[in-house]
């Protein structure tokens, strides 16, 4: 008799890189720590259809970035950083839009891959270094 089918089976993740959304929570926790004026910008996501239409109306674009950091540094008016997965994330032709225009208006803006990057990047740009 076989009782394979009685064996549970063991979940196993197609990868061990983190989601873009945990990135980011490790990111804004980070953020928090050190106690760095920011923000998150709430355009990702499912929503029904009528809470996205009333976003919309609200003002919600696609493609701004993740996080902005309102602080101006040397010649840049803040920080705006769009994060992505360590490996894999690609940014949507709304996104390079939003990155190149907000970067006209005089803002650093970075594609973070990765929390850990997210963190170097920041620390640099506080510190004068971009």
């Amino acid at each position: 008799m076989d009782d394979s089918h009685l064996k549970p089976r063991l979940y196993r993740p197609k990868t061990l890189i983190p989601l873009e959304y945990e990135e980011q929570i490790e990111a804004v926790r980070w953020l928090d720590r050190k106690m760095i004026l920011s923000y998150h910008i709430p355009n990702g996501g499912k929503r029904h259809v009528i809470e996205a239409a009333k976003f919309k109306r609200m003002g919600l674009r696609a493609g701004v970035p993740d996080i902005c950091i309102p602080i101006p540094i040397s010649s840049y008016h803040g920080l705006y950083i769009e994060v992505k997965r360590r490996s894999g994330g690609n940014l949507s032709d709304q996104q390079q839009w939003w990155l190149e225009v907000l970067s006209q208006q005089g803002y650093d803006t970075y594609v973070a891959k990765g929390c850990d990057d997210f963190i170097e990047y920041v620390t640099s740009y506080l510190q004068g270094e971009k």
